[in-house]
């Protein structure tokens, strides 16, 4: 738990009330986003208005050059763009031509590389920062930090020698330093093997149960079906689907976003001509929707199995047809062998029509 941390930053008050007060409340608002550079086709972004609440994750997907960036460098004042606005809490924010310094108080940029001194030990970064915010800091607040994210056993190597995640943990924890109210973080869970991705999991759903707001920009989706609130998607500089999690998770209406999120069964509606809309030039359908064919079901056609795989009682085929490949789950009930060929389909209600 972060109470012990976090508590800091609420000056005495029950953080558990203070969490739930601040939850969920409109902390930032932009408008007139956009930026564009000479020479080049199209705007880098131009995104009319966003807003984000307190304590929500949002994951911003796009392709690499959508803008991701250019967009965590605006909202962090790191990034002048005329006539763009930002408000923190109803309050307007000073536009960056008018600051000495780059950046909000409250609002923490964390770089897929972070910014962090090369030839400081982990322990002397970490007290750098405590020094810079708090330097009244104790010794009990210092081994706070350091339990929680995890970085006991660093304390003595270098930040230049230690791992990626290790650095983006190390950079969130001196984040966290500051009392931020909004972090944003650029492609966080790149190059991390899955013990470093299940723990800086579990640390931006504690800080977000606190009331801090995450804004996560990423073109991997695999993270944010688990951890997101919501999903921006944003393609060459607008944002063109946001997505809030249902109690069946995120249902995309945009081929740019089910991509993104690594939806594997994708196809063009010209493959299944019986079942075409009108505005629509895709279907999509999960993994664990496609079973045999019976009457009253979508055909998807005779499939061939070349692949199978088996985790944790889920079995997981590979299929190829005449439309490409299509994948299957299922709790296994038959022995099926690679090389069989058999007819699928899909309700009609487990079809998503794509734009």
């Amino acid at each position: 738990m972060i109470k012990g941390i976090y508590s800091f930053a609420c000056h005495g008050k029950d953080t558990n009330q203070t969490s739930e007060l601040a939850k969920n409340i409109q902390l930032l608002k932009a408008e007139n986003i956009v930026f564009g550079v000479n020479g080049r086709r199209g705007k880098i972004l131009d995104i009319p208005t966003l807003s984000l609440a307190a304590g929500r994750i949002i994951f911003v997907l796009g392709n690499n050059g959508a803008g991701k960036s250019s967009l965590l460098s605006f909202l962090a004042g790191r990034q002048y763009l005329p006539g763009a606005s930002i408000w923190v809490k109803g309050r307007l924010l000073p536009p960056l031509s008018e600051k000495l310094m780059p950046g909000y108080r409250g609002i923490e940029l964390i770089r897929q590389e972070p910014d962090l001194n090369p030839h400081f030990l982990v322990e002397e970064e970490l007290e750098r920062h405590l020094r810079i915010f708090d330097p009244g800091t104790t010794e009990r607040k210092k081994k706070q930090f350091i339990k929680m994210f995890q970085l006991r056993s660093l304390l003595r190597q270098k930040t230049g020698s230690i791992s990626g995640g290790e650095r983006r943990r190390l950079a969130l924890a001196c984040a966290m330093v500051g009392e931020p109210e909004l972090i944003l973080l650029d492609e966080p869970f790149s190059d991390l093997d899955q013990p470093g991705r299940n723990l800086l999991a579990k640390l931006l759903l504690e800080l977000a149960a606190e009331g801090i707001a995450f804004m996560i920009v990423s073109h991997h989706g695999g993270d944010a079906h688990w951890l997101a609130d919501e999903i921006w998607t944003l393609d060459s500089g607008r944002i063109i689907e946001r997505l809030r999690r249902l109690e069946v998770g995120f249902v995309p209406s945009k081929f740019r976003t089910a991509s993104l999120l690594g939806m594997k069964n994708i196809f063009s509606t010209k493959d299944f001509p019986e079942i075409e809309k009108t505005g629509f030039r895709r279907i999509a359908f999960p993994e664990n929707t496609v079973c045999p064919f019976m009457e009253g079901m979508q055909d998807l056609g005779d499939f061939q199995l070349i692949r199978k795989r088996q985790d944790n009682g889920i079995l997981n085929l590979m299929w190829k047809g005449k439309t490409g490949i299509l994948f299957s789950s299922a709790i296994e009930t038959e022995v099926i062998l690679e090389g069989a060929t058999k007819r699928l389909g899909i309700k009609h209600q487990d079809i998503l029509f794509l734009k």
